[in-house]
């Protein structure tokens, strides 16, 4: 019987067996930690991971491409945060990962 404050034993000999229980579950699959090599992943940002400097972040030449008329300004507003550039964003600014947020003749993507 057990005292208050012992464990019993948890190794298979405990149990009837032989080797010592090192985990209750399997451990995870190991994970592809090879880089990628595509073309699109080794030119796409990470998240926040460009500061404003490096993504050329600067006042807008016009509206059309400015962060506000961007698909990764979130949420749209006159200050927000953007998926590539650390830091609050202006909506009247633009930089060099600008991407349009409606592409084409009026139809949404």
């Amino acid at each position: 019987m057990l005292r208050a404050g012992q464990r019993g034993d948890l190794t298979p000999q405990g149990l009837g067996g032989a080797a010592p229980v090192t985990s209750l579950r399997e451990p995870p699959p190991p994970r592809d930690t090879a880089p990628s090599t595509t073309k699109e992943t080794e030119m796409t940002p990470k998240t926040w991971g460009l500061s404003k400097q490096d993504a050329r972040y600067r006042p807008a030449p016009k509206p059309e491409v400015s962060c506000l008329a961007c698909m990764w300004m979130f949420p749209r507003l006159a200050r927000g945060s953007c998926k590539y550039v650390r830091g609050v964003v202006e909506g009247s600014a633009t930089c060099d990962e600008f991407e349009p947020r409606h592409r084409g003749s009026g139809k949404r993507t």
